[in-house]
């Protein structure tokens, strides 16, 4: 019964030094996944107290020097957090994703002919993309929408001929290759659609202003009589 006893031991133990590197042991949670690896890697971090979450990994993931970025950094989305940097080297904060997206995060030029050179890991960043057919960024910008995921954002400007796209890596590298294909010049026909969308969208907005303006004094009015 003893050797039994001793032979299981020696299994739990032998196991447990097999998977001493596993993911699953290294990162069991967001906060302890920071320290090992801000550890690992030589890395600072700054987090909220009630930071939490969790992701389940098989035990044959090993969490190593040349994987842990790209690990920490999935982990931290899945859970719907990112990296932001302090502005001092090698140090970050983890912020929330619908927080950091307002935060000064980098920003990547890009234009059709040039990719941006964004780094391997799930990192949110800012792409400011300029178009070669400036008066399609709005219609653009319509159809990215569909293929980000929520707190994502981008935002076209007309004048300057641009798309600034705030996302995590692997998303912007898709979004980007959806851009250049759809940065082409409008037909004649499509110009005139987009034109008269435009000008329909204006009318409803103006008739709505005239609305509100004229129900406020009748709103007034109600509530003066119901204060007497």
């Amino acid at each position: 019964m003893k050797r039994f006893f001793k032979v299981g031991v020696i299994m739990v133990i032998f196991i447990k030094a097999v998977y001493a590197d596993s993911f699953n042991e290294k990162c069991p949670d967001i906060q302890t996944c920071v320290k090992v690896v801000g550890e690992m890697l030589g890395q600072k971090y700054m987090f909220a107290e009630d930071i939490k979450g969790k992701v389940q990994a098989t035990q044959n993931l090993e969490l190593t020097r040349e994987n842990a970025e790209w690990l920490f950094t999935y982990m931290l989305n899945l859970e719907g957090y990112t990296r932001v940097p302090l502005g001092l080297p090698n140090s970050f904060q983890v912020l929330r994703q619908r927080d950091a997206k307002d935060a000064a995060l980098p920003l990547y030029e890009a234009t059709a002919k040039k990719q941006p050179e964004l780094p391997h890991n799930w990192d949110w960043f800012t792409v400011r993309y300029k178009a070669t057919n400036p008066e399609a960024v709005e219609q653009i910008s319509r159809v990215v929408r569909n293929f980000m995921p929520p707190n994502t954002r981008v935002i076209p400007n007309e004048l300057s001929g641009t798309l600034l796209i705030t996302d995590s890596v692997p998303n912007l590298k898709k979004i980007y290759n959806i851009i250049k294909d759809l940065d082409q010049k409008p037909s004649v026909q499509m110009q005139k659609k987009w034109e008269e969308e435009a000008k329909r969208k204006k009318a409803e907005l103006s008739n709505k202003m005239s609305e509100e303006v004229l129900a406020k004094p009748v709103q007034t009015i109600q509530q003066a009589k119901q204060s007497n």
